[in-house]
């Protein structure tokens, strides 16, 4: 074999290799095809993000760099999105089983067309998703100041808590608009109220045991151009 050959034969094993980041820029950016970017303005936690199928990646990963420089940990609560900016906090819901974590976007994928979030093996397992390998999944914007809990136990007062589900119809940062859409659903047959988190004001329909509960209510309420969202209500 020729040197000339040689040469050409590293110089093409080096263009796959660097083919398998290839839609990723320098600052962590993909390179996007036919998709949406995910945008956040006007956004506030809790939040309904996106929904798709979701998939992982593990080992083969583990100790490479992600795209926002860090060091890929499979036994850590991360994931990698599209377009989400790096270390937005996100809660990631099972629609198969309800099973949900929270994970904190570091890597830049999935790379194969119709999937939406890959998360770590860690956080995976906690949903059932290592089984199946994908499954369909709804995304929610989480706390920046609550992160992934990964591997610390549970805060002690959250028994002073019964998990239930909550119905949101809307978000506005005119409280006007809130209570005209609260007058919208009184005659629902449920309670509607008005939340106020920061700068926003959520209107919020019912509380109910188990989300199958409050997505069944959702189907027979009247929400015309609206877009509903069933989220975790912690009550006491």
């Amino acid at each position: 074999m020729s040197r000339k050959t040689t040469i050409c034969i590293i110089a093409l094993l080096v263009s796959l290799l660097s083919c398998s980041r290839k839609d990723v820029d320098r600052q962590g950016n993909i390179k996007l095809r036919g998709e949406s970017e995910v945008l956040l303005s006007g956004k506030t936690e809790g939040d309904f993000i996106q929904k798709g199928n979701a998939s992982w990646y593990g080992k083969k990963y583990h100790g490479r760099k992600t795209s926002n420089g860090e060091t890929y940990d499979m036994h850590a609560f991360t994931a990698a999105h599209k377009t989400l900016p790096f270390n937005t906090i996100v809660r990631v819901v099972n629609q198969d089983n309800d099973s949900e974590v929270r994970v904190r976007i570091n890597d830049r994928g999935p790379f194969i067309k119709g999937r939406i979030i890959d998360l770590s093996k860690s956080a995976a397992k906690k949903i059932g998703l290592d089984i199946s390998g994908i499954a369909p999944v709804k995304l929610y914007l989480g706390s920046p100041h609550e992160g992934p809990k990964e591997n610390r136990p549970r805060v002690r007062q959250e028994s002073h808590y019964k998990k239930a589900w909550t119905i949101q119809v809307g978000s506005f940062s005119e409280f006007a608009r809130a209570r005209a859409l609260v007058s919208r659903f009184e005659d629902c047959g449920h309670r509607v109220r008005i939340e106020k988190y920061e700068a926003m004001y959520r209107v919020r329909i019912g509380s109910f045991s188990n989300r199958s509960q409050a997505e069944h209510a959702m189907e027979n309420l009247d929400l015309a151009e609206l877009e509903g969202w069933v989220l975790e209500d912690k009550i006491k």
